[in-house]
């Protein structure tokens, strides 16, 4: 697994941050589709997402942004 430092776009709406746990539910179920990633965890309050795929970092940056996930 590679863990990587985020952030994230919609986090800027929730001043309150009560919602982490809905971000991560969501941003995982996504990124769990993505068929060049075999797993991943989702820690919004942490601010972390770990990924286990073959992608360079390039091509990870690029899914990651599509999501609004930004290294």
């Amino acid at each position: 697994m590679r863990d990587l430092a985020v952030t994230y776009m919609k986090c800027q709406s929730c001043a309150a941050k009560v919602n982490c746990h809905e971000c991560d539910a969501y941003l995982k179920d996504d990124l769990g589709r993505e068929k060049t990633i075999d797993a991943v965890e989702v820690n919004m309050k942490q601010k972390l997402v770990s990924l286990d795929t073959e992608l360079d970092m390039d091509d990870i940056e690029e899914v990651l942004e599509d999501r609004g996930l930004f290294i």
